[in-house]
This record gives C-alpha cells, sequence and structure tokens, in this order.
C-alpha cells in the first residue's frame, strides 16, 4: 500500500478499497494539495 501513497502524495488520482464490519473505522478521505506536500 506504501505505493500508492507515495503516488498520491506526489499529485497522482489513486483508489484504495477497502472492506470489513461497518463502523470499523475504514472510511478516510485523502486531499493532498501539491504545494503542501514536500519531499524529505
Amino acid at each position: 500500500i506504501m505505493q500508492p501513497v507515495k503516488d498520491l502524495l506526489e499529485g497522482h488520482s489513486r483508489l484504495i478499497f477497502t472492506y470489513g464490519l461497518t463502523n470499523s473505522g475504514k472510511t478516510y478521505t485523502f486531499q493532498v494539495f501539491r504545494k503542501d506536500y514536500i519531499r524529505r
């Protein structure tokens, strides 16, 4: 899962699909603006 997250931070669109029990904490929204991301 690390490569899709890295791609997302670099401005690429990605879909990460999860499944599991209701209310188990699966749903997260990623919104990254390129100017806010600084490589370290």
